[in-house]
């Protein structure tokens, strides 16, 4: 432990001016934050620019201060200084971690909180929130960037190791864009989103412990690499019914689907109706009657499931997502499918 502190002692006085940057934007961001309770009684005090600002500048000054305190003691390779010193590697990571929690999430945790007084809510109530949005910060902001550090000699290697899955992202969705929006147009879009953050806080967390423990870095670099193939496939690939079904069972309102139905409205059968818009295309159009709904609640599509036959027997069937693009439900309840 007492090595641990000295670490972190070095660290905060060789970083000084990292953590006074931090801490600054922290402090514009709680006064910014607090000014916009002000917004909705006297607009004049409007500061989209500044606020805009603060929400850029932010994640940018945590990234570096991660950065700068990691690679003070890289650890890819063997020609290091600090390898020669009695360090131990529990105390060192736990050193790197008490000055993250120290200058990124305390300071954060406590400009929250004034933000949420400003706006007239206890924070007794609110508590709960304010600490599992930390847990949502490190997962996002601070595991990743912690991470690449221990995997990187300096910032050249760290911007490399950022900027290549964003170029790769940027071309997937110039060539597919339906590849990168499609799984987040759904009621269960959080499923695929919470899944990638148990993938990154599972990876994170190990290449951390791996790297300080064994500084075996190129087992640690295919370890992210499979880590980001992997939650990207199932991001992308987690089909809707399993969310869906994650997502019901979850859910505190219970609906007795014995009394649902979902049948075709006889009643509006004249809004039944193909349209052959050209080429292989065609919509079509079907009203249905859903009945047996508790009261207070009305239904809203997530996904479809058809099976159609034609006149050959041939049998065509989807089960995807209702893609805003490709299918409508209005409140007469027609239903377009592509």
């Amino acid at each position: 432990m007492r090595q641990a502190l000295h670490i972190f002692k070095k660290d905060v006085r060789h970083l000084w001016f990292e953590i006074a940057v931090a801490i600054t934007v922290v402090g514009a961001f709680t006064f910014t934050g607090a000014r916009r309770a002000l917004w909705l009684v006297d607009p004049a005090t409007n500061r989209t620019a500044a606020w805009t600002l603060v929400m850029i500048l932010l994640p940018l000054a945590w990234w570096t201060l991660i950065a700068r305190v990691l690679h003070d003691e890289a650890l890819p390779g063997d020609n290091q200084f600090w390898i020669t010193r009695p360090y131990s590697w529990k105390n060192l990571l736990g050193a790197k971690a008490l000055f993250i929690l120290a200058f990124i999430s305390i300071p954060m945790l406590l400009a929250d909180g004034v933000i949420v007084r400003a706006y007239g809510l206890p924070l007794g109530a609110e508590m709960r929130g304010l600490l599992w949005s930390q847990v949502l910060i490190a997962i996002v902001f601070i595991l990743p960037i912690a991470a690449l550090s221990a995997l990187s000699t300096g910032f050249v290697q760290l911007i490399f190791a950022i900027l290549t899955p964003c170029v790769i992202a940027l071309g997937v969705a110039i060539i597919a864009p339906d590849v990168v929006l499609g799984g987040f147009l759904g009621g269960s879009d959080w499923v695929q989103t919470y899944y990638a953050y148990l993938v990154i806080t599972v990876a994170a967390s190990a290449i951390l412990v791996w790297q300080y423990s064994t500084r075996r870095t190129a087992a640690g670099r295919c370890l992210g690499v499979a880590a980001g193939i992997l939650a990207v496939l199932g991001m992308t690939l987690i089909p809707w019914p399993a969310a869906f079904r994650l997502q019901s069972w979850l859910s505190k309102h219970r609906v007795d689907q014995s009394l649902v139905h979902v049948d075709f409205d006889s009643s509006s059968r004249w809004l039944t109706r193909v349209v052959i818009e050209g080429g292989d295309r065609v919509r079509v159009e079907l009203p249905f009657d859903i009945t047996g709904l508790p009261p207070n609640m009305m239904a809203r599509p997530e996904g479809f499931s058809v099976r159609l036959q034609g006149p050959d027997g041939t049998m065509w069937q989807a089960d995807q997502l209702l893609l805003r693009n490709a299918a409508r439900w209005d409140k007469s309840f027609r239903w377009r499918l592509p």
